[in-house]
């Protein structure tokens, strides 16, 4: 009976709460009744007549069975005092009071009519699960109590959410707590830690068989998704007893095939397969033991790549709870979880709120249609910021927003349409297979074990199935097919335009960001108009088209996967985007090449569609290349220009810094002038630039250079010896007997010129920095070991007073 459910103790609180502050909140876990309860009840409550009671479910199989439960506790048929609606599909009418909606509903009712005429009460159940429609018809619900219906009613329940910071967020609702109605479960943890991958495959396949020979009951086993599901039952199918029943129970499931999950057998037992839909909201009966992989896949969104990924993640343990909880709600139970009780504590406490890792397109799309600022709605949890900006960017891509983020005409056309708005597009813009395009992108592959990811290919071989004239009706997911051809038809309604655009073109302006072209090399590789990096399988036939269309990738942040894609022609692109293409000349240094590089590119985006060489870029863009190049390369002085920076460092603080790192730091103003011609790492190391370096000094300080740190030093033959600077102190290499005569020691920059002698072959003799003294004293020893070896040449006893000379004897003579 009803009124013997746990819901009832606290009723009377409830809906005197309701009735004098407006709103509550009601904490009750599964199995109080609160989700068929309340709403009867408050249909036959004078102070909720005014209006119909609308009751928000998180998915469309639970607004379905609630609806249903209500009515049969009603003694009705569905549809009279107890209606249902969901995307596609309605049964109401106008005696209809309770209408069960999914909160996509709900959020297309407030946009229609901000002031939900004819509604008196507006309940959120199972607000825990915190999906992005649920958080934003609370926010859009609250304002219009605020501003518009100071006596709608709004009445969130959850069973397992921090209620406090909901209650705060309603303006301090009051909370009602009410105690369920359920009965002990046993739980058995795994005796050792179980690695993740180790889950889903023998383990949970050997524990399903101990638990169905431990037990009498039927089993419910919680998998991560639909592909673990039809895996394990395939598997499971020819282990069990003929009298034991393998259902599969997920969202895309046919509902009647999701209703024999959901209703008793007549005979022998049975083991539902099911996602996280069997969290909340259903009853399945006979059901007294759970099995637990701890696993649940979520969608996470990607700001930065701009794409999803389904990530098979840890549920948390307010889930874990919410499963276990599933063995007790008729008889005790038996809870077998896949991990140790170790491990326990690495479960998350409560799983992230969509806001936080969704897709935030839809999101942005409805507060431009709302014209709210999303700084002054009610959000439980604040979107990222980031995420934000590039879902509004995306709707400029659509021409669903304007540069202000304000709706517009075809932003508002794009909302009524039941869809992401990306795909809403494709719809809106119309055109042959429009409808079965979209139908395919929002679903599971229809083809089974297939090389390509053309989407051409999946549309071709449901038509041919539609027309029973497909002839690998075996590589097809009937179910799928089926599926998809169902919400093809439904989604038809919505055409309103008949475009010539190719299958191609329809994708490109959904996906105008995912425009890609294949990279040079063997691999597969696509760069996207976005900028990020996607690869095709190696055995993909359209492993060579030069440009694609990516509709479906798998959210990899180094490179992505390609799952579904079109190929499409650079006239088609440029057909459909020829206005956003940028004609841009480039003249760049390639740190790659080591060269400059010179194009002339078409490009969309980040992609380049087109690109030629430009070959007479202007001098200054090609000085500017080089000087970018210069500072990847740094400086290769020459002989010349490294004596030169010697001298002036050694001349001292009357000429500038002529460091590298100066010089580096200024080389627009200095080197820029000289650099015509030189294009490569090549020119630049046979670049001399001595002239360059000469140019930052004026013509006064070039003498005074030459008088302080001469480049050369005049013998006295009147000959130019060169003058090194590489070491501490000048330098200079002379033969010996051009030196006679010198009797002052030569300078530069007031320091002694370090003078290696040579002998008339040209070897070293000795060194000096003081020659008056050399004369006087080592010469002596010197002129004895050189008369022996060089016995024709003159070695006179007193060389300062002797003439310099290069000659022989014979020749002096």
């Amino acid at each position: 009976m009803l009124t013997k459910l746990p819901i009832f103790e606290v009723l009377d609180e409830l809906v005197e709460k309701l009735v004098s502050d407006k709103r509550a909140v009601l904490s009750a876990p599964p199995g109080a009744g609160k989700s068929t309860a309340i709403p009867i009840s408050l249909t036959k409550n004078p102070a909720f007549s005014n209006g119909k009671i609308i009751v928000l479910e998180p998915r469309r199989l639970a607004v379905k069975q609630v609806a249903s439960r209500m009515a049969q506790t009603l003694g009705e048929p569905l549809g009279k005092t107890v209606g249902y609606r969901i995307r596609g599909e309605s049964k109401c009418d106008e005696q209809t009071k309770v209408e069960v909606v999914t909160e996509g509903i709900l959020i297309r009712m407030i946009q229609e009519d901000q002031q939900l005429t004819g509604i008196s009460t507006v309940i959120f159940d199972e607000f825990h699960e915190r999906s992005l429609n649920a958080d934003l018809g609370l926010a859009f619900c609250l304002e219009i109590a605020s501003v518009l219906r100071e006596d709608l009613k709004i009445l969130v329940m959850s069973a397992t959410l921090e209620i406090s910071a909901v209650s705060k967020l309603m303006q301090d609702a009051p909370i009602i707590s009410c105690e369920g109605k359920s009965f002990h479960v046993t739980p058995r943890w795994q005796a050792k830690p179980v690695a993740q991958d180790q889950i889903v495959g023998k383990l949970i396949t050997d524990v399903i068989l101990q638990a169905f020979n431990e037990n009498k009951g039927s089993l419910l086993v919680f998998l991560p998704g639909e592909a673990e599901i039809i895996k394990l039952a395939s598997t499971l199918k020819n282990k069990v007893p003929d009298n034991c029943h393998v259902f599969p129970l997920y969202g895309r499931l046919e509902f009647k095939d999701q209703q024999k999950a959901i209703k008793p057998i007549l005979e022998g037992r049975k083991i539902v397969l099911a996602t996280n839909v069997a969290e909340t909201s259903l009853t399945i009966e006979g059901i007294d033991t759970v099995i637990d992989s701890g696993l649940s896949k979520r969608s996470i969104y990607d700001a930065n790549s701009g794409m999803d990924r389904l990530v098979t993640q840890k549920i948390s343990k307010a889930e874990a709870r919410q499963r276990m909880g599933r063995a007790g709600r008729l008889n005790p139970g038996v809870c077998y979880k896949l991990w140790s009780k170790t491990q326990d504590g690495s479960f998350p406490d409560f799983s992230p709120s969509q806001i936080e890792n969704s897709d935030l397109t839809p999101f942005a799309l409805e507060l431009a249609m709302w014209g709210s600022n999303i700084d002054g709605l009610a959000l439980l949890t604040r979107p990222n910021k980031k995420a934000l900006s590039e879902a509004y960017k995306v709707l400029q891509m659509l021409g669903a927003v304007n540069e202000q983020l304000q709706i517009t005409k075809n932003g508002r056309l794009l909302s009524k349409i039941p869809l992401h708005p990306r795909l809403a597009k494709i719809i809106l813009i119309g055109g042959k297979d429009a409808a079965l395009l979209t139908s395919i992108l929002s679903d599971a592959d229809p083809l089974n074990n297939v090389d390509s990811s053309d989407i051409n290919l999946r549309i071709s071989a449901i038509k041919s199935y539609k027309k029973q004239t497909s002839s690998n009706s075996g590589s097809l997911r009937i179910p799928t097919v089926k599926r998809i051809m169902k919400e093809a038809s439904r989604l038809s309604k919505h055409l309103i335009n008949q475009s010539d655009y190719t299958i191609a073109q329809l994708v490109a302006l959904a996906y105008p960001d995912r425009i890609a072209k294949r990279r040079k090399g063997e691999r597969p590789r696509y760069i996207l108009s976005n900028g990020k990096g996607a690869v095709m399988a190696e055995n993909d036939p359209l492993r060579s088209s030069p440009f694609i269309v990516a509709c479906n990738l798998d959210g990899n942040l180094q490179e992505a996967k390609l799952r579904h894609c079109t190929p499409i022609t650079l006239s088609e692109i440029k057909k459909l985007f020829g206005n956003q293409v940028l004609s841009l000349k480039s003249c760049e240094w390639s740190k790659r090449q080591k060269k400059i590089l010179a194009h002339h590119q078409e490009k969309l985006g980040q992609l380049i569609l087109e690109e030629k060489v430009w070959r007479d870029p202007p001098i200054n863009m090609l000085i500017n290349a080089m000087l970018e190049g210069v500072e990847q390369l740094g400086f290769f002085h020459s002989e010349n220009a490294k004596t030169f920076l010697a001298r002036v460092k050694m001349a001292g603080d009357k000429f500038p810094d002529m460091s590298d790192k100066k010089l580096m730091a200024t080389r627009s103003t200095w080197l820029a002038p000289f650099l015509g011609g030189i294009k490569s790492a090549d020119d630049w190391k046979k670049f001399d630039g001595l002239k360059a370096l000469k140019s930052l000094l004026n013509w006064e300080e070039l003498q005074l250079l030459e008088k302080l740190a001469p480049a050369y030093f005049i013998s006295p033959l009147g000959r130019k010896i060169k003058i090194t600077y590489e070491n501490e102190l000048p330098e200079i290499s002379i033969r010996i007997q051009e030196m006679y005569g010198q009797i002052t020691h030569p300078m530069s920059a007031g320091i002694p010129i370090r003078i290696t002698f040579l002998s008339p072959a040209g070897r070293t003799i000795q060194t000096t920095t003081d020659i008056a003294s050399f004369w006087d004293n080592s010469y002596a020893d010197v002129r004895k070991d050189m008369r022996g070896q060089y016995p024709k040449h003159f070695w006179p006893e007193y060389p300062s007073k002797s003439q310099a000379t290069l000659n022989t004897k014979k020749r002096n003579q």
